[in-house]
């Protein structure tokens, strides 16, 4: 028989963080983004402009995100300009000709891509 493993001190308890749950001792798991936080992070970056050079600055202003989360929600999600729809038949020659080429550098792929974030030209290969 096994000893018992002993309880981490705050598993199974609310973090610190508002909404944040512990699932594990060093696995934080936070809600969603909401409506509010995206519509403060929409005046941080009227503010700032949409390519600020810190996110973690901005992030400052969103309790519980860092500044990696701000940048992925703007660019992935939030951003007007990037193109959300059907992808073309075009698109898909370009994307793959592109990792043929370069690999699987995504952010040098969508560049070619004018409007495709990163991460959607990523998920739409594989």
């Amino acid at each position: 028989m096994e000893p018992a493993r002993p309880a981490h001190p705050r598993e199974g308890k609310e973090s610190a963080l508002p909404g944040a749950l512990e699932t594990h001792p060093f696995h934080l798991s936070l809600p969603p983004s909401l409506p509010p936080q995206d519509a403060l992070l929409q005046d941080l970056v009227d503010k700032y402009g949409p390519r600020p050079k810190k996110w973690s600055l901005l992030a400052q202003h969103i309790p519980g995100r860092a500044g990696k989360q701000c940048r992925e929600r703007w660019l992935n999600h939030l951003d007007q300009s990037v193109k959300k729809g059907e992808w073309e038949v075009g698109e898909d020659a370009v994307l793959c000709e592109a990792q043929r080429r370069l690999g699987n550098k995504w952010s040098e792929i969508a560049k070619l891509l004018p409007g495709r974030a990163e991460n959607s030209v990523k998920n739409r290969f594989k």
